[in-house]
């Protein structure tokens, strides 16, 4: 008889990372499976003629024809290269979920929990959107960035900018060439219905996930805000991301419909005169237009551009900035329980 189990099995010649990181999932809340490990080809196999565990966590050397053929379970595999992340499913069957060996706990454990959501098929239906705007534009992307970098700590994000010219390319760079304007096309293409393909465009780096921005500035006035809203909400569920950060341009046609969609919104508090003449404007707008509850919603965040971040390793600068810590502990007190 096959007993199906709440377990992660991990399989890998190398006992040490084999162990640690058994360790790091049995002892985080977050994961809902306990973590058991195996260095044997025969013990695993024995173990696997009468359970099910949830999800197989091998390590590229050791896939074998065998371990692809179970279906009963989400196979992870565990690959030496970054490049090679993405042609797991190819190289071990479309159902098979490629990550990166070497990178940290923290990213592992997210990758984890996201590949079972997918196993049970249900993905996780609270994802929020999480929208922020502003005038000043640097200060708005330091400040989206920010809450993605934190939120991320715990807890799977997607970044999405929306700007026609982010100028955020050596942050985040495109893997396989794709950016948010292939997103975009895709989904059109799809019928404006979510596929396989639109996972696809999504970069990866240490600190969260992210679509580079687009290479083509019309891409953005061109997508109507409520497919906008649409796409994002389908691949945070589909991609198990707990929140997508979008950072909301001028450019986007009737954004305040995407901001209606967001569970949070945030802006950078003005200080330059010219910039709180612009707010004043916006507020003007949308109390004038019926739509005083996004003013009511929406939180003020003091934001201070460190010119270091401009040179050097960004991420650094990011952890070490003092902005930082005052976004956190507004994301804290707003965001109860899902943050650090």
């Amino acid at each position: 008889m096959v007993h199906k189990n709440n377990m992660c099995v991990i399989y890998d010649s190398d006992i040490k990372y084999a162990v640690k990181l058994m360790n790091v999932i049995n002892n985080d809340k977050e994961v809902p499976f306990g973590a058991q490990v195996f260095t044997e080809a025969e013990q695993l196999e024995s173990y696997l003629k009468t359970n099910e565990p949830k999800i197989l966590m091998v390590s590229e050397d050791k896939c074998d024809y065998k371990l692809i053929d179970n279906k009963s379970s989400r196979l992870i595999v565990l690959c030496d290269e970054e490049q090679q992340v993405k042609q797991a499913a190819e190289k071990f069957g479309k159902d098979a979920a490629g990550v990166y060996k070497y990178q940290s706990s923290a990213k592992i454990l997210q990758s984890i929990i996201r590949q079972n959501q997918n196993a049970v098929g249900g993905v996780d239906n609270d994802t929020k959107l999480i929208g922020v705007i502003g005038a000043d534009v640097c200060s708005r992307n330091i400040l989206a960035i920010t809450i993605a970098y934190i939120l991320n700590e715990k807890k799977p994000v997607l970044y999405i900018n929306l700007d026609e010219f982010s100028g955020l390319e050596h942050i985040f760079p495109a893997e396989e060439d794709n950016n948010l304007s292939d997103t975009f096309y895709i989904y059109k293409q799809s019928g404006y219905s979510y596929s396989d393909e639109i996972g696809k465009t999504i970069s990866h780096c240490e600190h969260m996930d992210y679509i580079a921005p687009v290479h083509c500035a019309d891409d953005i006035s061109y997508m109507e805000s409520h497919k906008i809203v649409q796409l994002l909400q389908d691949m945070g569920k589909k991609q198990g991301y707990s929140y997508v950060v979008i950072d909301v341009s001028g450019g986007v046609r009737s954004s305040w419909n995407i901001l209606s969609e967001c569970a949070y919104v945030y802006t950078p508090q003005a200080g330059d005169e010219w910039i709180m003449r612009k707010h004043r404007s916006m507020e003007r707008y949308f109390m004038e237009t019926g739509m005083e509850y996004l003013l009511d919603k929406t939180v003020k965040v003091p934001v201070k551009i460190e010119h270091s971040m401009l040179k050097g390793d960004f991420w650094s600068q990011v952890s070490l900035s003092c902005s930082t810590q005052s976004i956190r502990e507004m994301i804290v007190s707003q965001i109860s329980g899902d943050a650090c």
